[in-house]
């Protein structure tokens, strides 16, 4: 039966092949995942800036708080179908949530705001996809996408 199924499937899968610096080729995974994570690790990370520090001053509250109506036009705007970053959390859940959501996470920004208080919103994870037109080999050819939380 598998080998029937097999058949008439014609798809082949390769594992992956990279090149290091030095054009040799690279077959181990976990070589390859070092070589492609040093190769964005340089380019996408400067080490002559300095780190933005958090604001330094006496914590106040927002001129103008978030309101439940903007939290809702901005929930309204999210795209269907989109896959969840780690925090699980689907785009669906958040647009089609009851109105006590809205108040719940307006309160909570505000209350951020307030208390200079560090959410984590602007974590994500980086996978590298395969530059369409161009050749698999050097880590070059690869092409970073960030998949942020909702």
């Amino acid at each position: 039966m598998f080998s029937a199924v097999k058949a008439l499937n014609p798809k082949t899968f390769e594992n992956p092949k990279k090149e290091d610096s030095e054009g040799k080729l690279i077959k181990k995974p976990n070589d390859i995942l070092l070589t492609v994570a040093d190769h964005f690790k340089n380019k996408l990370r400067d080490e002559n800036l300095t780190d933005i520090y958090p604001f330094q001053g006496k914590p106040r509250p927002l001129n103008k708080p978030i309101s439940q109506a903007e939290l809702r036009k901005s929930l309204n705007r999210l795209k269907n179908n989109k896959a969840a970053g780690d925090d699980q959390i689907n785009s669906e859940l958040l647009k089609y949530a009851p109105p006590l959501l809205d108040k719940t996470i307006a309160d909570t920004l505000n209350k951020a705001f307030e208390t200079h208080t560090d959410l984590n919103i602007n974590k994500g994870v980086l996978i590298a996809i395969q530059k369409r037109g161009k050749p698999k080999g050097p880590p070059g050819n690869l092409r970073p996408i960030r998949l942020l939380n909702s």
